[in-house]
């Protein structure tokens, strides 16, 4: 069954913060966080790091480890609950998961002061709702054996946090990619960006204190499969022609807008078959920002068979007409020794495929 990318937390105290001192009884009640997890297998022919288990979510040494979380006020005016751009956290507020514990005791998720080096707490507000935004993976120090200094997006997401969005039915927190590589070498180094939004929750409207924070995979994944070829062509080239590597995405609907000029993400492997790579051998996946498919949006292919040169383009949205957030898409190619002989595919897949795990998280 295709389940979709996510992670539910609970059990995280999410306490409010007062300027005065409270006695135990006068705090707001606790949050419980559980963490489930959809698999999802990520071919090895790609370097670029993805979020694809749940050890990727929790290794400090890795992706994982930490996530930063925001919570804007959600006030109630004129009997209706509105978001506002209002931060509860007033500073940055970092979740670890926690694996220095005594015997007998599982690794759990914590909030976490990485100044002092001390785990923390949060209290619930009293006369406001609030909206979670969480994401990772953040920016480690000097080594990947440290904890993170810098309480940031990792550069290699090429994503950094937006304004808040006042405006239409997108409004809330945006993020902001920005030169996306398109090249091969860019590509490899990459690091998944991932996300949740979860609006309008206070310790009444959980369900026993339960606030279900979702991630999502809000970019899309491509690949290229040669699925059938002679022996002894040369795979030089293939490119993914006049695509977008620059936009804003809205978290409130998980939609993008493009913006900037377009390029080619390019990719030469100069493979020969048999002697480098098979029939069935696949190229990615590689991350791409969701974008619609106009006339101009093409996959060219360069090879080489008997020394005679065949390219190949064939225009997208021939066969999908955007590329969606969450979804990969495999193109498969059948190469001949003419035009007429080349053969295209796609295979359409949820980024989140497999069995949930449970985590128990306080």
């Amino acid at each position: 069954m295709k389940v979709p990318f996510y992670i539910i937390l609970s059990g995280i105290l999410l306490l409010f913060v007062s300027c005065q001192k409270m006695v135990v009884d006068e705090r707001g009640k606790e949050i419980v966080f559980t963490a489930g997890y959809s698999v999802s297998t990520v071919p090895a022919a790609s370097k670029a790091s993805f979020f694809d288990n749940v050890s990727h979510l929790q290794d400090k040494s890795g992706l994982g480890g930490f996530f930063r979380v925001e919570a804007y006020k959600n006030m109630l005016v004129d009997n209706k609950n509105v978001s506002t751009s209002d931060k509860h956290f007033t500073s940055p507020t970092i979740v670890m998961y926690y694996t220095d514990v005594t015997q007998g005791v599982n690794p759990y998720w914590t909030f976490y002061n990485d100044g002092t080096n001390k785990l923390e707490e949060r209290y619930w507000p009293q006369t406001y709702n609030l909206d979670f935004l969480a994401y990772m993976p953040l920016k480690r120090g000097d080594s990947n054996n440290k904890i993170h200094t810098d309480k940031v997006l990792d550069p290699l997401s090429y994503v950094k946090e937006g304004t808040y969005d006042n405006e239409g039915n997108d409004k809330g927190p945006v993020f902001v990619c920005e030169n996306l590589p398109l090249a091969q070498d860019g590509q490899n180094g990459i690091k998944e960006f991932i996300y949740a939004w979860k609006p309008n929750n206070s310790h009444t409207l959980a369900n026993g204190g339960v606030v279900p924070l979702v991630f999502k995979h809000p970019f899309a994944a491509v690949s290229l499969q040669i699925a059938d070829a002679h022996a002894g062509t040369v795979i030089e080239n293939f490119q993914f022609q006049n695509i977008y590597n620059n936009g804003t995405l809205h978290v409130s609907n998980n939609s993008w807008a493009t913006s900037g000029g377009t390029g080619s993400l390019s990719i030469s492997p100069n493979h020969h078959i048999p002697d480098n790579i098979s029939i069935g051998h696949t190229y990615g996946p590689y991350i791409v920002i969701p974008q619609d498919h106009g006339d101009n949006v093409k996959m060219y292919v360069k090879f080489t068979w008997r020394s005679k040169p065949y390219t190949k383009e064939v225009v997208l949205k021939n066969y999908t007409d955007k590329w969606g957030p969450g979804k990969k898409y495999t193109y498969s190619i059948s190469l001949g020794e003419s035009l007429e002989d080349i053969k295209v595919n796609v295979k359409v897949t949820e980024w989140g495929n497999g069995t949930t795990q449970e985590i128990e998280v306080k």
